[in-house]
């Protein structure tokens, strides 16, 4: 601006002006200060596997990592303050060096969400090597085979950070809700290790498949094609809980120890716990009653009667028709008249004796010869009004329509 010529022209005198204005306020923005909420930092212990959260309110980009452990030195051993190690993000910091590193040398910005500071014993020397021999070491840490919901879960804890922790958890809590309130459901009993949504939140974070194989869930072998020349053993695809594998007991504790971690050591809110779900009960078989319905039983509805109100179906008359009940009640009084024309008295017998006159006596009481012809027809006529009642009967078959076993058994006896 300064190299600028001066001239007397009052529209070049208002653009320096302009440019004098604008980089004072520029100067001005740059010299406030910008006011952010300082990270979360939480230290964990490697003998013990604790965290423990630093208060955030003393922090700043020059407090010391001697000023950072002080409200938790009265709970460090004394051997961790005099030859202990801080671990951040592959930077070894011992216990001599605290005084003298601050946060901002370790890249702490204030703007940093959460931090995990490792806290350890100071690593031991390299053995001298002996000709004596020593006995070999074994590994003691528990195998997903081995592996208890518990111990899965703190591995999830001491492997991943706080959030990722938490997103972990809360899916694994879904899952165990879904598998104890749908028992004999294969769909949330199976998991695709290559889906998405199952990946990014709990496939990819050490300890959550851990804790799945905890709980019964077990690899699916993966089918290998007949004519494939690869000798290498494929991945497994799936996880799944087979109903042998399967203990609702260990399900139930599994998501309790979830719901535990999430309140207690991660310090999530109850409201955003999912609330635990509890297996159904069994239904008791319901008791088998006479009106149940029998589907080797004949049985009708009749609408006419429930618009009136009345049984509509046929269940409580023993599952009878209306032609079937029609036909009971004419072969019960067939059964009576037969029963009636076998008492003697009514049958009209008559005994005759030698030498008598042969005399018909019908029902009315009227007395005819034996030889006088039936109302005066012979056997023409018979013959032909026979043949017209089977021809009238010929035709009523045939524009009858369908009909039952019932329905025609009633029409013979009507006749």
């Amino acid at each position: 601006i300064s190299s600028l010529p001066r001239t007397k022209n009052p529209n070049v005198h208002i653009s320096h002006q302009v440019i004098h204005t604008l980089t004072a306020a520029h100067t001005t923005a740059r010299s406030t200060k910008i006011h952010r909420m300082p990270p979360r930092i939480a230290i964990k212990c490697v003998w013990s596997g604790a965290r423990q959260t630093i208060p955030p309110s003393s922090l700043t980009p020059k407090t010391t990592l001697a000023e950072l452990l002080e409200p938790i030195r009265a709970t460090l051993p004394p051997l961790v303050l005099e030859q202990g190690e801080l671990l951040y993000v592959r930077q070894c910091i011992k216990a001599s060096e605290w005084p003298s590193t601050t946060l901002k040398m370790l890249g702490i910005g204030m703007e940093d969400g959460g931090v995990l500071l490792t806290l350890q014993l100071p690593s031991s020397p390299p053995p001298i090597a002996s000709s004596e021999p020593t006995a070999m070491e074994v590994d003691d840490t528990p195998t997903s085979d081995k592996m208890t919901p518990d111990q899965a879960t703190q591995l999830i804890l001491s492997s991943n950070f706080d959030t990722d922790s938490k997103e972990c958890i809360l899916t694994l809590c879904k899952m165990m809700d879904n598998v104890i309130a749908k028992p004999g459901n294969e769909k949330v009993r199976c998991i695709r290790l290559s889906n998405e949504n199952f990946d990014g939140k709990v496939g990819s974070r050490r300890g959550g498949v851990e804790f799945l194989l905890a709980c019964g869930f077990t690899y699916r072998p993966t089918v290998i094609p007949l004519l494939s020349k690869s000798t290498e053993t494929p991945k497994p695809e799936f996880l799944e809980l087979l109903p042998p594998n399967e203990s609702t007991p260990t399900l139930l504790s599994a998501r309790k120890a979830l719901a535990t971690t999430l309140l207690q050591e991660l310090h999530v809110p109850s409201s955003e716990i999912p609330k635990m779900k509890t297996p159904p009960t069994k239904a008791a078989p319901a008791k088998r009653t006479n009106a149940e319905f029998d589907v080797f039983k004949t049985c009708s509805y009749n609408t006419q009667s429930a618009a009136v109100g009345a049984n509509a179906t046929t269940i409580g008359d023993g599952g009878l028709s209306t032609t079937e009940r029609k036909l009971q009640t004419l072969q019960k009084k067939q059964e009576r008249l037969e029963k009636k024309m076998q008492v003697l008295n009514e049958r009209e017998l008559v005994a005759w004796t030698p030498g008598m006159p042969e005399v018909v006596v019908s029902n009315g009481g009227n007395q005819s010869s034996a030889g006088e012809s039936s109302g005066g027809k012979g056997d023409g006529a018979l013959l032909a009004g026979r043949m017209k009642r089977m021809e009238e009967e010929r035709k009523k078959r045939e524009e009858g329509g369908f009909t039952t076993k019932a329905m025609r058994d009633l029409e013979k006896i009507k006749k």
